[in-house]
């Protein structure tokens, strides 16, 4: 219900924002806004939701700006309050002065956004309004912002507007001060601090869903998660082909991948090796049998459900040769980047590693900059980082590799997050400590990946427990910090309904983490997990964005 109660929210907020404009419009957006508006239309029609607006084309606000012959009479555009979108609006409006501009800025203006209205003479010469989308529903339980590089405003460049944004979508949600609030972070703790401060003073807002529990958590509190490959089916469409927010883009078409579709829903969380070698081949299977041995008249009957099925196995099987090619063209460097990942997480000796990551270093083809850096990242963080003359030797050799222009990300890797250093050279990590407390590393293989008995079925090759996951498992009470679980109370009644626990990731989610609370949410019935988050994330955007802000 809550998730319908969001969608129809937002939906309805951008139909009013446009038909305040009569008329055929071009629709121009914010170029961090492609995931946004996938969602909006997801469900509702996709294309044709904005053709009911009277949208003739949904363009980009990026360089180079849209040609005028692509822009109708009336131009209606969909911002982020930021001076450098201020400057393209103006670009674009001298260009075009025959149409009529309005900009909806989402969730608000800023003032620092009016008076660069201001100062580009725009105030008065462009309509403006707020248009306050918060949180939408990727899927049920999963509510995101959809705002990219977020991770880049919080953490390196420590802007907190957007904890403005998650302390508003809270408020939203109507949650009060009744719910327990638990931060895991400094940023977190930021929008705990301002939540509690406004949140007496706004006005009451009628609660999709109730809340027992809050959990507010930084990304950075988990960088491991973010780092380590999952492998199964979900993860790995984000790992390879870069599904974002449930779409996936193959052959110059988009799919969107909703939960809502039965046969994803089976098969998302499986194991991709399974997906290929077992469950796929079986459904095609089963389809051809069903054909030949079912009766004429309830053929007929199941025919629909024949089509959609065989449908979904098209796509999929689609999707899988789609990330075979793109592993082949890549040299199998997703698989090489595994087979180190997995000895980084404990399965090999550290002379075998140094050598392993100086291979990926020197490799020809080299690996891409965002893998490279993610290995080292990580063996940065899970074992330490070689020496400082080693240290320093690999950031002189990557800068050889990839070139100089990398310096500012290898500064904000070493210096603002702190992901990227020598041995010792980050005290406050204690990876060791974190893995024997919170048993994060089962230390063998899964035996049984369609059972994997907790929540490290993604990582199934080193038995790993998102620690992002772990740590809330512990926040909630659901584990003790020893590692084990809470043991249950005779006097606990079997028919008591469950907690309902908000974790609202600040910085994006992974993929292998949404897995993990679905895992949790069909595994046990005490607590009930819905996830918000300001983005879905994976390492490669994440440098990518911090490499084009530089």
């Amino acid at each position: 219900m809550a998730d319908k109660e969001l969608k129809t929210r937002a939906t309805s907020a951008l139909q009013t924002a446009l038909a305040a404009f009569p008329g055929k419009k071009t629709l121009v957006a914010d170029a961090s806004f492609r995931s946004l508006l996938d969602v909006i239309a997801s469900g509702v029609g996709g294309k044709a939701y904005f053709e009911a607006q009277a949208v003739a084309r949904v363009l980009l606000l990026e360089q180079p700006l849209p040609r005028a012959s692509l822009l109708e009479a009336t131009v209606f555009l969909l911002l982020r309050p930021r001076p450098t979108n201020v400057t393209l609006l103006r670009e674009l409006v001298l260009g075009n002065q025959g149409s009529t501009f309005a900009v909806a800025w989402v969730p608000q203006c800023t003032s620092t956004c009016e008076l660069e209205m201001e100062r580009q003479g725009l105030k008065g010469l462009v309509k403006e309004m707020d248009l306050p989308l918060y949180l939408l529903p990727t899927e049920p339980t999963v509510w995101s912002l959809c705002r990219e590089n977020d991770f880049q405003s919080l953490f390196v460049e420590k802007d907190l507007s957007l904890v403005t944004e998650v302390a508003k979508s809270l408020l939203e949600l109507g949650m009060t001060r009744a719910t327990n609030m638990v931060a895991l972070g400094a940023v977190a703790d930021s929008a705990k601090i301002l939540f509690e401060s406004v949140q007496s003073k706004a006005p009451a807002v009628p609660a999709p869903v109730t809340f027992d529990q809050c959990v507010l958590v930084d990304r950075t509190e988990d960088p491991i998660t973010l780092l380590v490959t999952p492998l199964h089916y979900e993860g790995l469409l984000d790992a390879v082909l870069g599904m974002n927010h449930g779409v996936v883009a193959t052959g110059g078409n988009k799919h969107m991948l909703a939960a809502t579709d039965e046969f994803y829903a089976a098969v998302r969380d499986l194991d991709f090796d399974h997906l290929v070698t077992v469950r796929l081949p079986a459904v095609a299977a089963s389809l051809r049998d069903d054909k030949a041995s079912t009766p004429a008249t309830e053929l007929a009957k199941k025919l629909n459900e024949l089509v959609q099925t065989k449908q979904a196995v098209a796509l999929h099987l689609q999707l899988v040769e789609a990330m075979t090619t793109a592993s082949n063209v890549d040299h199998k460097a997703i698989k090489r980047c595994v087979e180190i990942e997995q000895s980084i997480m404990g399965l090999g000796k550290p002379r075998d590693i140094d050598a392993m990551l100086e291979e990926a270093l020197l490799r020809d083809p080299p690996l891409d900059v965002a893998k490279m850096l993610k290995l080292l990242c990580l063996h940065a963080l899970v074992l330490g980082g070689p020496e400082r003359k080693p240290f320093e030797a690999r950031l002189q050799q990557l800068c050889h590799s990839y070139g100089y222009q990398l310096l500012p990300l290898l500064s904000s890797l070493t210096t603002s997050l702190r992901w990227l250093q020598p041995k010792g050279g980050n005290v406050d990590w204690k990876w060791s400590k974190l893995r024997k407390s919170l048993d994060l590393l089962k230390g063998a293989p899964i035996e049984n990946v369609l059972d994997p008995q907790d929540i490290w079925g993604m990582f199934p090759t080193i038995g790993y427990a998102p620690l992002s996951v772990r740590r809330v498992q512990v926040s909630v009470g659901m584990r003790q910090p020893n590692s084990l679980p809470i043991p249950s109370s005779s006097a606990t009644k079997p028919s008591a309904p469950p907690q309902t626990v908000l974790v609202y990731y600040l910085g994006g989610v992974t993929y292998a983490e949404l897995a993990a609370y679905r895992y949790l949410n069909r595994s046990q019935s005490k607590y009930s997990f819905v996830v918000a988050t300001t983005s879905i994330c994976n390492t490669n955007r994440l440098l990518q964005g911090l490499m084009a802000a530089q």
